[in-house]
């Protein structure tokens, strides 16, 4: 017997999404009780098909901006490294510098912490 290989990407996911809520748009408030009918009957895309494009990217750019930080050493150093991968360069730069912000934020707060309680 031979040997299956399946090989899923990234995008699959998000193509199953979208295309299930163009499908399921003609149908929306409007449920069929029964398994046979039309799922073709007048797909289109909605609201819902937008917000995951929206996310699909979002997601896409996370460990880029992830990575940007880790090799950065200062805030400034992670907006360029987040800039420099090209791309969605807005939108990794922009969390790139909030996890920057966030990190150092929890590192002054509990080194004062620690300051103020033991002197």
């Amino acid at each position: 017997m031979g040997h299956i290989t399946c090989k899923i990407v990234p995008t699959t996911g998000i193509i199953g999404a979208i295309a299930g809520d163009c499908f399921g748009a003609a149908y929306e408030f409007h449920p069929v009780k029964h398994g046979d009918f039309d799922i073709y009957k007048e797909p289109r895309f909605t609201d819902d098909t937008v917000m995951t494009l929206a996310v699909a990217k979002w997601l896409t750019s996370v460990p880029e901006s992830i990575i940007s930080y880790f090799e950065a050493d200062s805030y400034t150093s992670a907006i360029r490294n987040a800039i420099s991968f090209g791309g969605d360069a807005d939108t990794m730069a922009c969390m790139a510098g909030e996890i920057a912000v966030v990190v150092k934020t929890v590192e002054l707060c509990n080194r004062y912490s620690t300051i103020a309680r033991y002197g």
